[in-house]
């Protein structure tokens, strides 16, 4: 069995992005690349998706992908009369 790892992708410009946050990410990620962290394979992420000018935030298109998925839901989906039908009751 082999055990993949994957950096933690930017998130400033995120509600809960603090610098602290930040240097926390950076340090998770390090160890991730770094040869001790016991992955068989890194994932990376945060290189794949992070603007390479603000390493910190995501790519401008990706903000914007993931703003027109989140425009396809329909909001109402979270409502109390709607999450008591959509389970079924034993």
């Amino acid at each position: 069995m082999q055990f993949f790892c994957s950096t933690l992708t930017p998130y400033q410009g995120a509600n809960y992005w603090t610098p602290d946050g930040e240097a926390a990410r950076e340090q998770i990620n390090a160890f991730i690349r770094g040869g001790n962290s016991g992955c068989d394979a890194v994932i990376d992420q945060d290189l794949a998706t992070r603007d390479p000018q603000r390493p910190t935030r995501y790519l401008p298109a990706y903000d914007a992908g993931m703003q027109a998925i989140a425009d396809t839901i329909k909001l109402d989906l979270f409502s109390t009369s709607v999450k008591a039908g959509a389970v079924r009751q034993p």
